[in-house]
């Protein structure tokens, strides 16, 4: 599966759109492009000078080109990718001379499943007539963020997740309010300590023998509550 509308994107904004045929801009000759950086390489037809086009004869050879390379590339891929691998990779591919990608260390490391690299293999296709290109610097860079670009769940998904009440329980008391508890106490001052001190020596009840029955009804009354729920 592929991530067709990245795919177009990130083709069209480094192809551009040009109308008219014109010569490869590193050799000025073959090969001659025309509409969204179709050759004839990819599917026909072949481009010639003189050769003039429409925007929508221009969307066409360019899904054309894609959808050729997409199926090209299938049959040498060995590992699993996702949408937006799988559309990274035909805009390199796309872009390449097949020979070139066929002995290319990005695909050396894709099927080794060295997959968080390919990134940087990308990068260094970026010479056109043995020049570094800055066309080619900037397009690699893309194709590599989306590779690397995560595939998030659906909106709704994560909305639905995000406003989802947590699951009820019938236990209204765990450890955590016996924990709680002696936390509180341990944190009181010692006037606080002195004041709950006097108020349970009137029922000639040392405190902590106070807070350890709390605590034994907590532990008691979870107990009885996990019995009941099953």
């Amino acid at each position: 599966m592929i991530n067709w509308n990245e795919c177009y994107k990130l083709w069209r904004e480094f192809e551009g759109l040009v109308l008219k045929a014109y010569p490869d801009p590193a050799t000025g000759n073959d090969p001659w492009t025309i509409g969204y950086g179709h050759t004839g390489g990819l599917s026909e037809p072949q481009v010639k000078p003189g050769m003039v086009i429409t925007k929508d004869q221009a969307e066409e050879y360019m899904k054309n080109d894609l959808k050729a390379a997409y199926e090209a590339l299938k049959k040498l891929i060995k590992v699993e990718l996702n949408e937006n691998q799988w559309a990274a990779l035909v805009s390199f591919y796309g872009n390449l001379k097949t020979k070139t990608f066929l002995k290319s260390s990005v695909l050396t490391y894709i099927n080794k499943g060295r997959l968080d690299e390919v990134p940087g293999r990308m990068a260094l296709y970026r010479l056109g007539d043995g020049k570094v290109m800055k066309g080619l610097v900037r397009r690699r860079t893309a194709e590599g963020a989306l590779w690397m670009k995560p595939v998030g769940p659906d909106d709704s998904l994560v909305k639905q997740t995000s406003t989802a009440e947590p699951a009820k329980t019938n236990k209204p008391w765990d450890w955590g309010a016996f924990g709680g508890l002696l936390t509180l106490f341990a944190g009181m001052s010692d006037s606080i300590k002195k004041l709950v001190g006097n108020f349970t020596s009137t029922f000639g009840v040392d405190p902590i023998v106070l807070i350890l029955i709390v605590g034994l009804g907590f532990a008691a009354w979870t107990i009885y509550s996990k019995y009941k729920s099953k």
